[in-house]
């Protein structure tokens, strides 16, 4: 955040972003940030890095068996999902455990995992693809020993002795505390720069930089940016674009910034 032509860092020590309340305002400053201790901090521009939370299912029983869990040394798994973290899963996974049981709702593999991914596991031999398959409940007392299945299809159903499960059906951004005032899209990841649609610009304001939201000295970066490739190196390399991007937008907005950094000669 920058505040009074220095850059500000606030922690959100062990809190989650929903406890973060954003509102804006005018003057110099485009906001102010209210924390639950009671501080309230005016921006003249921040960038948010919320990220994004795991996905959970809602089934029953599921509570303890995350996508942490650890299964008993050459048992069978269960994976729900059919991107590539699941496929890259499913593969680690086979080298361990003599059944490797892969859960889609999809007919096939092919409309959402990688090529690569796909040939590999059509060679394995312990890994077993379950095409059109739902996780209905959590089978066990006190441990995992199963799961029950229901075939969208047929709408057979069927349980599977496993002894882990592990769920990869995507991510969920954290932007709760933002309470709609910056344009996102359906799944709740922040637009920036040219993805934004004109109706949701301000008419007003200049036009978005790269990683800027639809307000003005609002910049998005890392995996709660739509469309950003969800990769620690990737989130890194837009925190750098989006320090020097900040100053761009407060110089361009007439406010003072003491020494900017400079592109490396």
């Amino acid at each position: 955040m920058v505040l009074g032509g220095e850059i500000e860092i606030i922690e959100n020590r062990g809190r989650p972003a929903e406890s973060v309340i954003a509102t804006y305002g005018p003057r110099q400053f485009i906001g102010e940030i209210s924390l639950l201790t009671g501080q309230r901090v005016y921006l003249s521009a921040v960038a948010t890095t919320a990220g994004t939370g795991a996905a959970r299912s809602g089934r029953p029983g599921a509570g303890g068996h995350g996508p942490g869990a650890r299964p008993q040394r050459a048992g069978p798994v269960a994976i729900v999902g059919g991107g590539n973290s699941a496929g890259q899963a499913a593969l680690f996974l086979s080298r361990t455990c003599r059944e490797v049981h892969l859960i889609i709702r999809g007919a096939s593999l092919e409309t959402s995992m990688s090529r690569y991914l796909v040939d590999q596991i059509e060679r394995s031999p312990r890994i077993d693809v379950r095409p059109h398959t739902q996780v209905r409940a959590l089978l066990g007392q006190g441990k995992l020993e199963g799961v029950e299945l229901v075939e969208s299809v047929t709408h057979h159903r069927s349980s599977l002795s496993v002894c882990g499960l592990f769920v990869f059906i995507g991510a969920k951004p954290c932007t709760q505390w933002l309470d709609g005032q910056l344009a996102a899209d359906a799944d709740g990841f922040l637009l920036t720069g040219p993805d934004i649609p004109l109706w949701q610009r301000d008419p007003s304001g200049p036009a978005p930089l790269f990683l800027e939201t639809s307000r003005a000295g609002i910049f998005c970066v890392g995996d709660v940016r739509s469309g950003s490739i969800k990769r620690v190196a990737t989130a890194i390399g837009e925190g750098s674009m989006a320090v020097r991007l900040v100053f761009e937008r407060l110089q361009a907005s007439g406010v003072a910034v003491a020494n900017p950094p400079r592109a490396a000669q």
